[in-house]
């Protein structure tokens, strides 16, 4: 695993905030939070956000102390995602063409394709969301405030609360430095019930101008993570054939 991109060059806008972040309270001037996402779209990336049509992640991911397992994920506008976990022998595929999505688990004995649950589907459209929720938040009907600033691995972040269109809430947290995103909150939806989850970014690589987090750790909130994803490689534009997000 490579270390996080050096020598990351941030426009004087940048400086300036971070400046307010890390200054002491009584001295500090509190940027809005306007500034906080003009500078974390820029950090990010910029315009050349909108350029990427697709992307395709390729990488490992281990669930507690199993191992590490073949990852790839194939995203492309339109809410369209495919996940694989596994290699032939023993596969989880998940699809969802924007619309309908399905499930085959041959990990565990199921051989044909059964459908996702609405609030299946409803995660796989935040996840397939290349965007983000900043871009242009509201075009989208998001409501976004500033939370307070938290510390994340012992470096300060704003914390910046999103509630989405439909209701759904979400903490985003961005480094005061960097303005890249180290740590999300929010809840995920599944059989047993909603449960609040997290997950940290780090190692951060450029890719055709935008930045990527290539290791995710994840978990439920308040515990140790129990899901690790080391990134590989990441690629942009390059997808062929949208029947992948269709049923495996």
């Amino acid at each position: 695993m490579s270390p996080p991109a050096s020598g990351l060059r941030l426009p004087a806008l940048l400086f300036s905030t971070a400046l307010a972040c890390a200054a002491p309270p009584a001295r500090a001037q509190s940027p809005t939070v306007e500034t906080i996402i003009a500078n974390a779209i820029t950090a990010r990336g910029g315009p050349r956000i909108s350029a990427v049509k697709d992307q395709l992640l390729i990488g490992q991911i281990s669930f507690g102390n199993d191992g590490m397992h073949r990852f790839v994920v194939e995203i492309a506008r339109g809410g369209k995602i495919r996940e694989e976990i596994g290699d032939s022998g023993s596969m989880l595929i998940r699809t969802s063409n924007g619309k309908t999505g399905w499930v085959l688990d041959s990990a565990h004995g199921i051989k044909e394709p059964r459908a996702r649950t609405a609030d299946d589907l409803r995660n796989a459209a935040a996840s397939a969301d290349i965007d983000g929720p900043l871009i242009k938040y509201l075009e989208k009907g998001n409501r976004v405030e500033l939370a307070g600033i938290d510390t994340v691995k012992g470096s300060p972040a704003y914390r910046l609360k999103i509630v989405m269109k439909d209701g759904q809430e979400r903490i985003d947290d961005v480094d005061c430095l960097t303005f890249l995103e180290v740590r999300w909150q929010g809840i995920v939806h599944g059989p047993k019930g909603d449960t609040v989850y997290e997950s940290y970014f780090d190692h951060y690589r450029r890719v055709n101008g935008v930045m990527y987090a290539f290791e995710i750790t994840s978990g439920v909130k308040g515990e140790p993570p129990n899901q690790r994803i080391v990134l590989d490689k990441v690629e942009v534009n390059r997808l062929g054939d949208e029947r992948v997000f269709e049923r495996p």
